[in-house]
């Protein structure tokens, strides 16, 4: 596994103890291994395959394993949703049309993570992910460096060079980028991006990277000190966000501004001080200021989507934007529906229930009035 062996070998030791099982004794279900031996590969396969820490009903805290939901493979675009109840048991949802034939994946870490913190923590799976969103990625990458070697040699104008002017860089190469000067974003490049993602890519993963815009096609961020200080802000994105440390983070990266260049709007950093900026607006229960921030979000259906689109739509519903709101408040309940329709969750079909409500009673104002919707 990805885990240290000597936690594994002190853990196994423990559990021998407390069954008070010799180490040096044969091994029950594995031949030719001690007891040792055997309980440090179930605990070690037993850790590569635990969910994340769930609370139940009772307010306690457990590590569960579930030996059919442990199949499922990873992709950071999964077709499947995992949803935890407070029993402990768990279920896949279909986030998506899945047509017949089709593999089912769930992802093993953070959606909103960017394409390095994912590589990095999928090594504690002992494997790099090559799914579409990963590879397209590193074809940007690829793309730019070609641009990049290309700068200073004169081509002529042909179909292929405005094809290649005409290539749109993945959303996902957006969650770690900057702005330039130029206001076009800098992108993160690896030295060999095509070796990122193949086995044993350790080294690979953590070498020297550089930040390249598709305009100016000037390397920038190149110091290990520069890479530092912008892997130490993308990596907040991998943290639990208290309100506190987000409004840290927040005057951290005002008095950065200085020596760096601005994270995009579109990344993954921008997106914490968002999510903040509108929690704040909505706490202060300041809709003219709530709306501005809010940014749809579409992908895989969540509660916290399902959330930000409520949330939103109070907000239009106060500045008496029925269109909008009718728009926010039917997509919250559709995530809901999927998510929770077909389960006994009553606190989560009683938002259900109510957002259907609000959806009728806007449709039907909004009739009344002559009001086109959205």
């Amino acid at each position: 596994t990805g885990y240290d062996s000597t936690q594994v070998q002190v853990a196994s030791s423990c559990i021998l103890l407390l069954l008070m099982i010799d180490p040096n004794s044969p091994a029950k279900y594995y031949s030719n291994a001690t007891a040792l031996q055997e309980a440090q590969e179930i605990i070690s396969k037993c850790m590569i395959n635990m969910l994340s820490t769930l609370q139940i009903q009772s307010s306690s805290f457990i590590k569960a394993i579930f030996p059919r939901f442990s199949f499922f493979n990873h992709s950071c675009i999964p077709n499947v949703k995992q949803v935890n109840f407070s029993d402990g048991s768990i279920i896949g949802v279909a986030a998506t049309d899945i047509p017949k034939g089709t593999s089912l994946f769930i992802t093993y870490v953070g959606q909103q993570l960017p394409f390095s913190i994912r590589q990095k923590m999928l090594l504690n799976w002992k494997f790099c992910c090559r799914c579409k969103r990963c590879n397209d990625n590193i074809e940007g990458q690829l793309r730019l460096k070609q641009m990049e070697k290309e700068k200073n040699v004169k081509i002529e104008k042909n179909s292929e060079a405005e094809k290649q002017n005409e290539y749109k860089f993945p959303p996902d190469m957006f969650c770690e980028a900057l702005i330039c000067e130029c206001n076009n974003p800098l992108f993160r490049v690896y030295r060999n991006p095509q070796e990122v993602t193949t086995i044993n890519n350790l080294e690979k993963i953590n070498e020297p990277y550089y930040y390249l815009c598709p305009k100016c096609l000037t390397p920038r961020i190149q110091s290990e000190q520069e890479q530092t200080e912008i892997d130490s802000c993308i990596a907040q994105v991998d943290e639990t966000q208290t309100d506190s440390s987000v409004h840290e983070f927040e005057r951290h990266l005002q008095q950065i501004k200085k020596k760096f260049p601005s994270f995009h709007p579109l990344s993954c950093v921008s997106k914490i001080i968002l999510t903040q900026q509108l929690q704040d607006a909505i706490l202060e229960n300041n809709p003219q200021k709530a709306v501005p921030i809010g940014r749809v979000r579409e992908g895989v259906p969540d509660t916290e989507a399902a959330d930000y689109y409520a949330n939103i739509g109070m907000m239009e519903h106060k500045l008496n934007d029925l269109p909008h709101a009718y728009k926010c408040f039917y997509k919250a309940r559709d995530y809901l529906t999927i998510l929770y329709g077909k389960t006994d969750n009553k606190e989560m079909m009683i938002k259900i229930q109510s957002y259907n409500v609000i959806v009728s009673t806007i449709l039907q104002t909004c009739q009344d009035k002559h009001i086109p919707l959205v």
